[in-house]
């Protein structure tokens, strides 16, 4: 202190938060206050001093004012300025609903909704997968892929309008996993550009399956975009190897959008969607309409176009406007109207400018791409013209109409014409025309070439303003040639000859007709050579200059023609037509021919080849007839005669005169030679002669070899002759004839005859059996007749028949023959023969020969069996002995060659033994009936019997398994494999191995196991497992509705325990019927299990609906406010009934249903202010409702 001053000063007092004056709980605010030597603080809140708070900082944990006091030894006590500390409070921690509150799949949303929302607050979520949202209700679904169940802690915090977060609130999410599934592939990859060549679309996806596996896919449901649905396939149906296709084609262009649907174990699903695009190579086409922006101004011109005539499929467009030099256009020329740009299909341009521009379009698709233009001329009117023309001799005049010339205003109108002729001159509008009309008519007066423009103009401009050149026509006019020339006017050729037609001038090109006017030229060149002429023929001829102009007149050129020869034919006369060699045929007639009224020269002719070739000039015959003379061979002649004229001989028809030759070699035999013997009564051999062509024959006998010959009995006029039977010796000779030749032969046959051959016999029929043995000797009888030369052959037979004998073995030419060792029954016969007759035949002898029996071996079909088994023999079929022959089946269990018995019954050709379990040989015995010789016995086979194992043993003989599990049957025991079956006896294992897992099983059912050793025999039994299948059924009962604030029993059943979820809002979760009191409509799943630990569940829904709310009072006083009696939720009640009362008890209101709420009336009048009571009824089940309600004015 300055006692000089005798005043104290104040103590600085300052307050400096630390951070923001306004916070949020729990957070505070912390204020220092200024520091200085010896000074001490008290701080205040709203002016009262706070406990324990004199510290130089204090934390503010409320919302007030806040000052500090300072104090210090050398500065009085000072109150600082105060600061405001405003605490916002913290907002209440959330709590929230998850609906369904059940395991769902993947991709299924899952909604998010705050119990009794706090106003103006955010509620910030964040689900626990990387996403996040806000609101009070919020949606989101989690995508998880994989094959199990997944869990997500998700969590929402409060966020006030001033920026307080409350405490976040989390549970756990729990999603079935969608199944893993890779995008199918397919061979086009999904691009299919269909070529111009294929008229007819037909294309079909092939999709195969790139997914992994194994994976937990069960089934896929597929829409292929072709209209014909959704199809169902199971995993094994769509594969990586295995495609699957729509069956429905696709069969136009476009893009067929693809739905696959991979559905999990789980039932989870996931979804997967392609385009299948189809186009063809992009064809680029499009029309153009015009029209004016303004009517009345000439630009902009609005055009738009159509690209209909485009095609391809799946096309994109792209538009180009380029300027006359070729540059693409900027907004000063032109712009796109209504939002269409350069890439919309049918854009919609607005010129700006006059001019000509082009339009060029762009489409493209997967295929390629293809481009076309069109030219667009705006404003300015347009003129097209195609009237060149040529023209012959001058003047001529042409008429310009409108298939010459084309005007096009443009969308304004044409108001004027301009027409100019230049080149050659003198060209003039006539005909009441001029050159400033549409259409005129011009004269062009001269041969020359004229240039004719047109110019239109129309309100916006001329057509020359953009083209810079008029429209253009090139008149050309053409001289008119002089008439040809010849050097004769006629010419003389021969009949069917054709002339050559020359003209000597003007030019060098004509036109040759057959008339003098009109008609088509015959020909256009340098000359004319005509077709064969028969008469005189004049042709006409005109010049023709390259310009194709032909002159005015014709010049006639006459061919004349010179008859041909007539009546030009020979014939010979008609008994000599054919003669013989070295004969004459007469003299030859020919006609008198004529060449007009001339006689032409003669030349006779022959040929000695044929009718058409060698013919040769005959020396000296010149007359009209003539006279051959004596001819050696067929000989043909013709005549020429030949024209006075220089033109063509004519040569006449051909006669011919057949020669026949000499008979030569006529010549005959019998057998080889003249003479051949036969036997009294036989037939005659074949007398044979030469062949000789073109003759007639005639055969002749006799008695004797130099006369009295006649013709032969029978068929005599053949090359050779058949006696038949004759009885003495005749003789033979043959006559040739020809048509004009007969010659006898020089040589005569004879066949002579003899006595017959008679008395042979034979002797030694005898019966042996076939044992290597030779038989007696058969013995014959010397025969009469023949000649003394005789000859003796046996024959045999092994039937008897007479035309199968043969030469017998050995020697077989005595008078007696003895046979060698016979196997078989056999036949014998003696023939004798003698020279002339034929041979004679003896009596037939039987030598009886009982065969032996063959072939009889036997086979096993298994020569192990095991034990109690058998197996089966097959037999040979036995051949030999009579033919009837029997079997017999023999065993012995000593060796193989001792000890055979009989088989009873075993008679057949084949043999099963019975079942037996010791080794055994077998045989089988062959005898024929009738027949002495020994039984043939097969050959041997031993049975070796094979002992079979122990039936198994099972772990278990009563297993029990839940539907749709899978149980595994354990065997055991000393044999080497265990087969199962689903059959005691017989079948196909469905399972080989000591443990058998079975398939999923859905009801109960026996399998059969049996041992099989190394041996392969099996168990004589099969040990018998019994799998009983239980099948628990949960039935959570009805769904059910209640009232907000009520509860219902559940009604599970089907198990021995129950789980219940959610459990919220149950009494209990684990038994078979809680009380369920959920909050709202809430969906429960039971779960049952039963005795044998299997599991089934099944769901039930509890609807909750708001309760009824009555009110106690309402004013019907006509205010319009309160004027009836509303009920809350009175909607939620449909069955609901109401009556009320007076104090008095009268009944003055009755409802069923509640639609038009109650207005306080009695028969349509009001009632008076009073208290009234009523009896509501909910329904059938829920107890009434009983209370007052005060009707108040």
């Amino acid at each position: 202190m300055n006692l000089a001053q005798g005043v104290a000063q104040e103590c600085p007092a300052v307050i400096t938060p630390s951070n923001p004056a306004a916070v949020c709980q729990p957070d505070a605010v912390t204020l220092a206050a200024n520091s200085g030597p010896g000074l001490t603080y008290q701080w205040q809140k709203d002016g009262v001093d706070v406990p324990n708070a004199t510290g130089v900082t204090f934390t503010a944990a409320a919302s007030g004012n806040y000052t500090v006091r300072v104090t210090g030894p050398s500065c009085t006590a000072k109150t600082s300025t105060p600061v405001t500390v405003t605490i916002t409070p913290q907002p209440a921690q959330p709590t929230f609903l998850v609906n369904p509150n059940i395991v769902q799949c993947a991709g299924t949303p899952i909604g998010f909704s705050i119990v009794n929302p706090l106003p103006n607050t955010n509620y910030v979520w964040d689900f626990g997968d990387g996403t996040t949202s806000t609101g009070d209700f919020v949606q989101h679904a989690y995508n998880s892929v994989g094959n199990g169940t997944v869990t997500f802690t998700a969590q929402v915090y409060a966020v006030t309008q001033g920026g307080c977060t409350s405490p976040a609130r989390s549970t756990t999410i729990s999603v079935a996993q969608k199944p893993a599934f890779s995008p199918p592939k397919d061979s086009s990859n999904f691009i299919v550009c269909v070529p111009d060549s294929q008229k007819v679309i037909k294309q079909t996806a092939s999709l195969l399956n790139p997914t992994p596996v194994p994976n937990n896919i069960v089934s896929y449901v597929v829409d292929f975009g072709d209209g014909a649905g959704p199809r169902a396939f199971t995993a094994g149906d769509f594969t990586a190897t295995k495609p699957i296709r729509n069956t429905v084609p696709y069969d136009t262009t476009g893009a067929f959008k693809i739905s696959i649907r991979a559905i999990g174990s789980n039932g989870c699903d996931s979804v997967y969607t392609i385009d299948y695009q189809i186009s063809r190579k992009p064809k680029a086409g499009f029309t153009t309409n015009k029209e004016r922006v303004d009517p009345a101004a000439c630009v902009p011109v609005k055009v738009t176009v159509d690209t209909d005539s485009s095609s391809g499929g799946n096309l994109s467009y792209k538009w180009k406007v380029l300027n006359k030099n070729g540059q693409e256009v900027g907004n000063s020329d032109m712009e796109y109207l209504d939002n269409t740009t350069d890439t919309t299909q049918n854009p919609i341009f607005s010129f700006k400018n006059k001019g000509r521009f082009t339009i060029k379009l762009f489409v493209s698709n997967t295929c390629g791409t293809d481009s076309t233009e069109q030219s667009v001329l705006i404003a300015l009117p347009e003129v097209q013209m195609n009237a060149d023309s040529t023209a012959c001799g001058a003047p001529t005049t042409i008429r310009f109409n409108a298939d010459m010339v084309q005007f096009d205003a443009n969308l304004g109108t044409i108001s004027g014409y301009k027409w100019t002729i230049s080149g050659t001159s003198g060209a003039t509008a006539v005909n009441g025309t001029t050159l400033q009309d549409m259409t005129p008519e011009i004269r062009f007066p001269n041969v020359g070439v004229y240039t004719v423009t047109v110019v239109a103009t129309n309100e916006c401009g001329a057509s020359d303003e953009v083209e810079q050149q008029m429209a253009t026509a090139t008149i050309t006019v053409n001289e008119i040639p002089g008439a040809p020339t010849f050097t004769t006017a006629s010419t003389t050729i021969c009949n069917e000859t054709s002339a050559l037609l020359r003209p000597t001038g003007p030019g060098t090109t004509y036109n040759f007709y057959s008339e003098p006017a009109g008609g088509t030229p015959l020909k256009t060149g340098r000359d004319y050579t005509t077709d064969s002429l028969n008469s005189a023929t004049t042709f006409y001829v005109a010049s023709v200059t390259p310009q194709g102009c032909e002159s005015a007149t014709r010049t006639p050129f006459t061919v004349n023609v010179t008859p041909g020869i007539t009546d030009n034919s020979i014939s010979v006369e008609a008994g000599n037509q054919e003669i013989c060699a070295g004969s004459s045929p007469g003299t030859l007639a020919g006609t008198a021919a004529k060449e007009g009224t001339n006689t032409p020269a003669y030349v006779w002719q022959k040929s000695t080849t044929n009718e058409t070739t060698g013919f040769t000039t005959i020396a000296g015959a010149t007359a009209q007839d003539y006279a051959p003379g004596p001819l050696a061979a067929t000989t043909w002649f013709r005549r020429i005669a030949r024209s006075n004229f220089s033109c063509p001989s004519d040569t006449s028809n051909v006669a011919v005169v057949n020669v026949s030759p000499a008979i030569e070699g006529n010549t005959i035999n019998v057998g080889t030679g003249r003479l051949f013997t036969i036997c009294e009564g036989s037939t005659a051999p074949e007398i044979t002669g030469t062949a000789i062509a073109g003759v007639s024959y005639l055969w002749e006998s006799s008695n004797n070899a130099t006369d009295g010959f006649t013709a032969a009995p029978g068929v005599n006029n053949q090359q050779n002759y058949s006696p038949g039977v004759l009885t003495q010796t005749t003789f033979y000779r043959r006559r040739v004839i020809s048509s004009a030749c007969d010659q006898a032969s020089a040589v005569v046959v004879e066949i002579r005859v003899t006595p017959k051959l008679t008395n042979n016999v034979i002797e030694g029929n005898q019966e042996i059996c076939a044992t290597g043995s030779a038989p007696a000797p058969l013995t014959g009888t010397v025969p009469t007749g023949g000649t003394l030369n005789r000859t003796y052959r046996w024959q045999s037979s092994l039937n008897g028949n007479a035309e199968d004998f043969q030469t017998a073995a050995g020697n077989s030419t005595g008078q007696n023959y003895s046979p060698a060792v016979l196997t078989q029954t056999t036949f014998f016969r003696r023939l004798v023969s003698s020279e002339g007759c034929d041979s004679l035949s003896s009596n037939v002898v039987k030598i009886t020969v009982s065969a032996p029996v063959n072939d009889n071996t036997i086979t096993a079909a298994q020569t192990s069996v095991c034990q109690n088994t058998t197996t089966s023999f097959t037999g040979s079929v036995a051949t030999g002995g009579s033919g009837t022959l029997s079997y017999q089946w023999q065993q012995s269990t000593t060796n193989g060659t001792d000890g055979f018995q009989n088989i009873a019954g075993a008679t057949s050709q084949n043999y099963t033994p019975v079942a037996t379990n010791l080794n055994t040989w077998y045989r089988r015995l062959v005898t024929s009936a009738g027949n002495t010789c020994l039984a043939n016995a097969s050959n041997v086979i031993l049975i070796s019997v094979q002992p079979s194992p122990v039936a198994p043993t099972v772990e278990a003989t009563n297993v029990t398994s839940c539907a749709g599990e899978s149980v595994t049957l354990r065997a055991s025991g000393t044999g080497g494999v265990f087969e199962w079956f689903t059959s005691p006896e017989g079948g196909t294992p469905v399972f080989i191995g000591p443990e058998f897992q079975t398939g999923p099983l859905t009801a109960s059912t026996s399998y059969y196991v049996q041992a099989k050793n190394t041996n392969q025999c099996v168990s004589v039994t099969r040990t018998q497992v019994q799998v009983t299948v239980s099948n628990a059924v949960a039935d959570a009962g009805p769904d059910a509705t209640i009232i907000e604030g009520q509860a219902v029993t559940l009604r599970g059943s089907g198990g021995a325990t129950y789980l219940w979820t959610p459990a919220t809002g149950l009494s209990s979760a684990t038994v078979a019927n809680p009380a369920a009191s959920p909050i709202f409509t809430t969906t429960y799943t039971l779960q049952v299990t039963d005795a044998n630990g299997c599991t089934d569940t099944d769901e039930v829904t509890v609807t909750v609906i708001g309760g009824l709310k009555i009110v106690n009072t309402f004013s019907p006083n006509g205010d319009g406010v309160n004027e009836t009696w509303d009920l809350g939720n009175v909607s939620n009640f449909p069955d609901i009934s109401i009556e009320i009362f007076n104090r008095w008890g009268q009944r003055v209101y009755t409802s069923k249903g509640y639609a038009t709420p109650w207005d306080g009336t009695y028969n349509g009048k009001a009632l008076p202010v009073d208290t009234y009571y009523y009896i509501i009824r909910l329904n059938q089940e829920e107890n009434p409702l009983k209370g007052s309600v005060t009707i108040i004015k």
